[in-house]
């Protein structure tokens, strides 16, 4: 289900946002725009694993400046009150942390998104191909919160067109990926869904749509698998499926197993 932008905070003296139920618009709003939208979901709460979805629309050339630079997907810990502070690159500066996808373009209108992620004040990142204006993309956001490398993280961005990630209709435009680093598995309490850099004047136009937080988790598989829900920590089910890819959903509790359903 999409979260409700409704009941986000929103930071805008210069009107530069439209905040919808289910949409936030950009109209110039500028790297060092105060002009935020965010929420607090309460300490720790982005703690685990997670699958968001999200869509946004890259703006039309002649609406997004050069070295324009806004993200449209973060958590952090520094709540929207804490001006300038919330910026992700005074973030950075203070030797903060923080996980994000983000929307810039580069110079001669050859816009991209970033998976990028400040790990005590260091920066690691993927950044993606280049986007065509004018064109709503599909993002699932992945993290495995005890993957990767090192065993601290793990975070998969899908960029598609058409559909999300493995639905009707979708295709895969460009895959993100990035290993948190030792010792960095982070723990988060605000989640923003406009978030200017922080400095520069340069603006972009944009629409932030539809994130979901409850989205079914993929399963890659072949052949037969086992896959196992744990729930409260103290009731197991086990499931077996052919399926190419295990999409499942738990719908009910009781009789010591947990039923579930396709999704």
């Amino acid at each position: 289900m999409a979260e409700d932008f409704t009941t986000y905070t929103e930071t805008d003296a210069g009107g530069l946002l439209t905040v919808a139920e289910t949409s936030v618009t950009w109209d110039d709003v500028t790297r060092a725009s105060a002009a935020i939208v965010w929420k607090d979901f309460g300490a720790d709460y982005f703690g685990s694993d997670l699958h968001h979805r999200i869509e946004f629309t890259v703006p039309a050339n002649g609406d997004m400046d050069d070295s324009a630079w806004v993200y449209f997907w973060a958590i952090t810990n520094v709540g929207g009150t804490s001006y300038p502070g919330y910026f992700p690159g005074y973030i950075e500066t203070a030797n903060g942390d923080y996980q994000s996808v983000c929307f810039v373009n580069g110079a001669g209108d050859m816009p991209f998104f970033q998976l990028r992620l400040s790990e005590a004040g260091n920066v690691v990142l993927d950044t993606s191909t280049t986007l065509t204006a004018s064109t709503k993309y599909y993002l699932d956001i992945v993290r495995d919160d005890d993957g990767g490398a090192n065993g601290t993280g793990q975070y998969t961005v899908y960029v598609c067109t058409g559909n999300y990630y493995t639905e009707s209709g979708y295709s895969l435009i460009d895959t993100l990926t990035v290993d948190c680093s030792a010792g960095e598995q982070n723990d988060f309490r605000y989640m923003y869904v406009t978030l200017p850099r922080g400095s520069g004047a340069q603006a972009t136009d944009g629409v932030v749509e539809s994130l979901d937080m409850e989205s079914v988790t993929y399963y890659d598989v072949s052949g037969t698998i086992t896959a196992t829900w744990t729930v409260a920590g103290t009731i197991n089910c086990t499931v077996n499926s052919y399926k190419p890819i295990l999409k499942k959903r738990v719908v009910a509790i009781g009789n010591d197993c947990v039923y579930y359903e396709d999704v």
